[in-house]
């Protein structure tokens, strides 16, 4: 290989690197990350179930998307809804994860991301079907009710309607919640939820014009198990953010013969895909859910990066900065 087609594929690399890092404050035209992270642990109407570790994982995630090591999203363009009654975490700035906060969430990054923005929402709690067929479906806030949830749960329509400016073409997605996620009244059957038609189109848009396409690219969503089914629980997080957090940190980042500093789509969905089913089997206590596996549902042109792998990212940037002197730094 010549000197002049080394420096050439390292220029590339360097170039997709320069796109990826953190957005600095004095340069507006680098992508500036937004992210929303939401979780519920404990719901007021005691016929929505309780979950074990939602708010400790939102937290671990939030915590993992502003730091500037795995991601650098600046806590201005961040937002954290918890379930706790109205006690601000003066840490992380976590607001009560109400259905209209959850909402406004939505359109706050539906107005504000631009087109090479990245975009991550994240959603831990419970859910149920909505209407009597259960061809639609709704996420429980820290407000909602299973009776009332027509009103007062916030429903796929409504997120999808709050998503529908977004112009992010990386838009990455994480849904720890189960759609089963409450006690059924005896009085009345409750509908099965089904997710047969373009399932979670509320998060991956829906183009309506391009033959053979029926999302919008550039969106993914991670699901931790089968839409109806609980996701397990381990000792400090559910086994998704257990292994979503460390795929994000660097596990994950093994495509190709070393570590190159860039969790990428593709690399986590592997992940994933090896690594829940082996926590399944070390927490499950039923065959049920030993059976537990991650869904990943793309879309077109979704293979953009979720995070840094530190290490091998400082090395990436140092020859980089050896390499072309116009180098922007990350921090």
């Amino acid at each position: 290989m010549t000197k002049v087609t080394l420096t050439g594929i390292l220029a590339g690399a360097c170039a997709v690197l320069a796109l990826c890092g953190p957005a600095r404050a004095d340069d507006d035209s680098r992508p500036q990350p937004y992210v929303v992270v939401v979780g519920v642990s404990n719901y007021q109407d005691k016929q929505i179930l309780p979950r074990a570790h939602a708010e400790d994982d939102a937290k671990a995630l939030y915590d993992l998307y502003t730091d500037p090591n795995y991601f650098g999203a600046d806590k201005s363009h961040a937002r954290l809804l918890l379930g706790a009654a109205d006690a601000p975490d003066d840490k992380r700035g976590a607001r009560t994860a109400t259905r209209e906060k959850v909402l406004d969430a939505l359109r706050w990054i539906a107005k504000e991301a631009r087109p090479n923005d990245p975009v991550i929402f994240a959603f831990f709690g419970e859910g149920a079907p909505l209407g009597d067929t259960g061809d639609h479906h709704c996420y429980f806030a820290a407000d909602s009710t299973f009776k009332g949830r027509e009103k007062d749960a916030v429903a796929a329509a409504e997120i999808a309607e709050a998503l529908k400016g977004l112009k992010s073409q990386s838009v990455a997605v994480y849904l720890d919640v189960n759609f089963k996620g409450f006690t059924p009244p005896a009085d009345k059957p409750v509908a099965e939820p089904s997710f047969a038609e373009k399932p979670f189109a509320e998060f991956r848009g829906d183009l309506g014009s391009e033959e053979g396409e029926e999302h919008t690219p550039g969106r993914v969503v991670f699901l931790a198990d089968r839409p109806t089914s609980p996701s397990l629980a381990g000792p400090d997080h559910g086994i998704f953010a257990t292994a979503l957090l460390a795929g994000l940190k660097g596990a994950a980042d093994n495509d190709g013969k070393e570590a190159d500093g860039l969790v990428t789509v593709d690399e986590l969905a592997e992940y994933l895909n090896t690594e829940i089913p082996e926590l399944a089997r070390k927490y499950g206590k039923t065959e049920k859910e030993k059976e537990q596996v991650a869904i990943v549902l793309g879309s077109p042109n979704s293979h953009f990066v979720l995070s840094f792998n530190p290490e091998p990212h400082k090395q990436a940037l140092a020859s980089c900065a050896r390499t072309t002197r116009s180098w922007p730094t990350a921090a």
